[in-house]
């Protein structure tokens, strides 16, 4: 005969809450394992986050310093002072390395780059390059802006003269000999540092700014009625700068064709 069949009861109370806890404690250890990554996701980001935030400073710093170099850093054959000089000055770079890359050229601008390395990482955080293209555009424009103040300054000559006399060369003394009288321009046969000519600043009303190219006192401004300008009308005064890679960059105030 066949065994008779035996029914199940419902599940004790006992049984429902064991299994109740095990269902509550694989989903505490789910989401505990999902807080401790997130947490994790977290802190890296913020550790990044704080290390890009350092190396922007520190690139900021470091084209300051390039800036206030640009001579000692581009002059072939110059001694170039130490980019790491720039890490005493910022905190939290004590695992960061700095290295200057060797003087090359794009084009016709010198310049080098500025590395940075923490590890085996390495990249660029300055390229010097850039910085001297920009003070090449900043030399020609001080170049064209004294260069059109110079005409200014030559078109008021004629005007205040009271015999007008356009054929005269202000920019040279009106003596044979080079006497300047007061309110000229000396006689330069060769190209001076603008920022010695006392007379030509005041003529121009020239701030001490204006005075010195982006490169200071290694690469003046310099002027010249004599070298590379014209004595026969239309008269011009020739300016110019050398970089210290030895990149000329001119340009010529031209008497207005009001003075002609």
């Amino acid at each position: 005969m066949p065994a008779p069949c035996m029914r199940r009861g419902p599940p004790t109370p006992g049984v429902a809450l064991v299994a109740a806890l095990a269902l509550l404690g694989a989903l505490s250890l789910l989401l505990l394992a999902h807080w401790n990554v997130d947490t994790a996701v977290r802190a890296e980001r913020r550790a990044l986050l704080r290390q890009t935030a350092l190396e922007q400073q520190l690139a900021d710093r470091l084209q300051d310093w390039y800036r206030q170099h640009l001579a000692e850093l581009d002059a072939p054959g110059a001694a170039a002072p130490d980019p790491a000089t720039v890490l005493q000055t910022l905190p939290g770079t004590d695992r960061i390395r700095v290295a200057l890359g060797p003087l090359t050229f794009e084009g016709d601008v010198a310049g080098r780059l500025v590395y940075a390395a923490t590890g085996s990482d390495s990249r660029v955080l300055v390229d010097g390059h850039a910085l001297e293209r920009l003070a090449i555009d900043r030399a020609r424009r001080q170049l064209r802006q004294l260069a059109a103040r110079l005409e200014t300054w030559f078109a008021a000559r004629i005007a205040s003269d009271p015999l007008h006399l356009a054929d005269s060369n202000h920019f040279r003394p009106a003596d044979p000999g080079c006497f300047a009288a007061s309110g000229e321009l000396p006689c330069l046969a060769e190209y001076v540092d603008v920022a010695q000519l006392e007379r030509l600043a005041n003529a121009l009303a020239l701030t001490p700014s204006e005075l010195h190219s982006p490169w200071g006192s290694c690469c003046p401004l310099e002027a010249s009625n004599g070298a590379d300008a014209s004595a026969v009308a239309p008269y011009t005064l020739a300016l110019r700068v050398r970089t210290p890679w030895d990149l000329t960059l001119v340009a010529r105030a031209v008497q207005p064709a009001g003075g002609t």
